[in-house]
């Protein structure tokens, strides 16, 4: 069970300011306001908003920095696939509002209902993200960092972003204790290297990761 119980909790835990935190709770009332007539997020996750899906999200922020740094360029490029609610890309662009990176944020979203109510989350906060109304196989751009949250399992994902990805594309995937199943899957189809980050036992003890993949090619 997750041990960041409230606003509170999430702040001293990722060390943000009391302005991001004002941010993340007017999200959070969107989604409420705008979400009731959606399942855009489950009725039961909302009770427990800032860890299942607020901190969940926040802690791919100092991963995607790592890589940033490790790269070495001006800028950027990070798309979240299958965003539904913002999960994980809005609350990143919130984070960088403070930490001022410069990074470039693209969600995408084929759901119609679900895309209206990330129009208005992105208007109402003023962000600074590019929102894509279809699915990511029909984009016609490629990003360096590609991430994606309790969309579908590795092997789809990587089959429906070959069209966006670029030679030094990253991707950062949340992943269940399944992980190592998910892996298996693709080992007889992708070439890749793996990092895997374990989560951290404040916000999940049931054995979930980050998969950190580059240097992805079909074999």
């Amino acid at each position: 069970m997750c041990q960041l119980q409230n606003k509170e909790d999430f702040r001293k835990h990722f060390d943000v300011s009391r302005e991001t935190i004002a941010m993340l709770d007017n999200y959070d009332a969107i989604i409420r306001e705008f979400g009731s007539n959606t399942n855009i997020i489950s009725h039961k996750s909302k009770m427990n908003i800032w860890c299942r899906h607020f901190a969940d999200s926040a802690k791919l922020f100092a991963i995607i920095e790592g890589i940033a740094k490790r790269k070495k360029q001006e800028a950027i490029s990070i798309c979240d696939i299958g965003t539904g609610a913002g999960l994980p890309g809005i609350v990143l662009a919130i984070l960088n509002t403070e930490k001022n990176e410069n990074f470039s944020f693209t969600l995408v979203e084929s759901n119609r209902k679900k895309f209206n109510i990330l129009e208005r989350i992105v208007f109402k906060l003023k962000l600074d993200i590019t929102l894509e109304n279809k699915r990511a196989e029909f984009l016609n751009k490629s990003f360096d960092i590609i991430t994606a949250r309790a969309l579908a399992p590795l092997k789809r994902i990587l089959e429906f972003t070959q069209n966006i990805t670029r030679p030094h594309t990253v991707f950062v995937l949340p992943k269940g204790k399944s992980w190592k199943d998910e892996l298996e899957q693709i080992k007889n189809k992708w070439n890749y290297d793996v990092n895997v980050v374990k989560n951290n036992i404040m916000i999940d003890k049931t054995g979930g990761v980050t998969l950190i993949l580059k240097k992805l090619k079909l074999k």
